[in-house]
């Protein structure tokens, strides 16, 4: 705005030179000569204005289209941002579904395997039990048997014990005589009384009703029954060789 006022200031004085050069030749014409240089001061002017209005427009219309393209700009990038963004929350979305799945089919088959493990142990469990019901039948038999032995024992030894005092009741032994022994070695012989009759028997041979000759010697024989064992000598010697 200074320029134009100096400019403005200078046509002034420019105009005045003329006319005071002029002289009075143009004192007649000077009104319209004023006119004439005011009518062409404000056109200049107004140029003027309009070029400085053109170029601040023209400023302004810049520094507004730098300000517009860098906003379309930061536009743009934010756009990219957010689209990059989007993709990245999108990708790590369904990244987070398939570890989900794949969490949920893990969890599936360890699931699926501790069954299986339960069911196992269930079986060995019922195995375990029913091993132990049979473990205590078998206890139980096994007392039962005991038992049942302890009362067979019992029952042998009365068995034995009545044995002893029948023989011991019912002397066999008194029965038994010895005539003689002879023989050589192994083959010896004795010539018994049992029961008021002769007899000869060999080691080893029954003498009558479970009466048996066990050994010979020189002068004595030696019998058993059942347990009992006795040593009968000859009541009369004749050993021959």
């Amino acid at each position: 705005m200074k320029n134009s006022q100096f400019k403005k200031v200078f046509l002034s004085l420019t105009i005045a030179g003329i006319m005071s050069a002029s002289g009075a030749a143009y004192a007649n014409t000077v009104d319209a000569k004023n006119a004439e240089s005011n009518d062409v001061v404000n056109k200049l002017l107004n140029v003027e204005n309009m070029q400085e209005i053109e170029k601040n427009v023209d400023k302004d219309a810049k520094n507004r289209s730098s300000e517009l393209i860098y906003d379309s700009k930061k536009s743009i990038d934010n756009s990219n941002k957010l689209s990059s963004l989007q993709e990245e929350a999108e990708l790590l979305e369904a990244k987070i579904k398939v570890t989900e799945k794949q969490n949920i089919l893990k969890e599936k088959q360890e699931a699926s395997k501790l069954k299986a493990e339960i069911e196992k142990n269930k079986k060995l469990t019922e195995e375990i039990s029913q091993l132990n019901a049979l473990i205590s039948e078998l206890e139980d038999q096994n007392d039962n048997l005991k038992s049942s032995l302890s009362a067979s024992e019992q029952r042998v030894y009365a068995l034995e014990q009545a044995a002893k005092r029948k023989e011991a009741g019912e002397d066999f032994f008194a029965k038994v005589a010895v005539n003689r022994v002879y023989g050589i070695n192994n083959n010896l012989k004795a010539d018994l009384v049992y029961d008021n009759h002769i007899i000869t028997r060999k080691e080893g041979q029954e003498i009558a009703n479970g009466l048996i000759l066990t050994k010979i010697n020189e002068d004595n024989i030696v019998v058993k029954k059942g347990t009992t064992t006795k040593t009968i000598f000859i009541s009369v010697y004749d050993k021959e060789n």
